[in-house]
C-alpha cells in the first residue's frame, strides 16, 4: 500500500489521444474536490525534457505523492523516465490500444482513484535496469523500465556478444542484436523478437537475441 495519504497529484496526459483533454479536466476537478493539490501537464515528453533540465541545474521540482498518466504504455514509459532518479507511484489510465503498463481502463478511473485515496490500493514494485557503457571516451549511464538493446549499426554485419552473470559465463550470441529486458519489458521489443511474456512481479531478467 502507499506510504501515506495523497496530498498532491500530477496528471500527465497525452493530449494526442482521443478524450485525453476532457478526461484530464474531469480528473482535476474530481481530485480537487477531495482536497488533493493537482497539476495537469498536457505533454508527457515535453514535461520529461523540462524536468531533466531542471534536475541538471539542481532545481528539481517537488515530487508529487501520486502520478496519474493518461495515455498508453508509451506515456507510462515517458513518465517513468521523467522520475527515474526518484520514482513516484503511478496510476496508468489506458487511452491507447495496448495497456500492459497502463492497465486501468478509462471508464474505471473513478473506482481506481477512490481506492488510492482510501489507502486501499496496492503498490506493485517493478524492476528496472541500469546500464553503463563508454562512448567517445566518455562513460555513460542510463536507467530503463523496459529494456536495453545492443544492436549492430546499419553498416556492419551481425554482432558477437558474450553473456555473463557476475563472474560466470553463460553463453555467446551472434545476432543482429541482443535485448535485455525486465518482466515489464517482456511485452515490448522482446516479444516482437520471439521472447516469452513474464509475470511482472518476477525477479528475473530476459535475454532475447534479435535474428540470431
Amino acid at each position: 500500500m502507499l506510504a501515506g495519504p495523497i496530498a498532491s497529484a500530477l496528471v500527465l496526459a497525452d493530449y494526442e489521444k482521443a478524450g485525453a483533454r476532457a478526461l484530464a479536466r474531469e480528473l482535476e476537478g474530481w481530485l480537487a474536490k477531495r482536497g488533493v493539490r493537482v497539476e495537469v501537464r498536457p505533454d508527457v515528453r515535453a514535461f520529461g525534457v523540462e524536468r531533466a533540465r531542471a534536475c541538471a541545474r539542481g532545481e528539481a521540482p517537488a515530487r508529487p505523492d501520486l502520478l496519474v498518466v493518461l495515455g498508453g504504455d508509451g506515456a507510462i514509459l515517458g513518465a517513468v523516465r521523467a522520475f527515474s532518479e526518484a520514482p513516484v507511484p503511478i496510476l496508468g489510465i489506458n487511452l491507447g490500444q495496448v495497456g500492459f503498463l497502463a492497465s486501468t481502463p478509462a471508464e474505471s478511473w473513478r473506482e481506481a482513484l477512490a481506492s488510492v485515496l482510501a489507502g486501499e490500493a496496492i503498490v506493485e514494485p517493478r524492476m528496472r535496469l541500469e546500464a553503463e557503457w563508454e562512448s567517445d571516451g566518455e562513460r555513460r549511464r542510463a536507467l530503463a523500465l523496459n529494456e536495453f538493446t545492443l544492436q549492430r549499426s546499419s553498416q556492419q554485419g551481425m554482432i558477437q556478444a558474450a553473456l555473463w552473470a557476475g563472474p560466470d559465463w553463460v553463453t555467446n550470441y551472434r545476432a543482429d542484436g541482443v535485448i535485455v529486458s525486465t518482466p515489464s519489458g517482456s511485452t515490448a521489443y522482446s516479444l516482437s523478437a520471439g521472447g516469452p511474456i513474464l509475470e511482472p512481479s518476477l525477479e528475473a531478467l530476459l535475454v532475447t537475441p534479435v535474428c540470431p
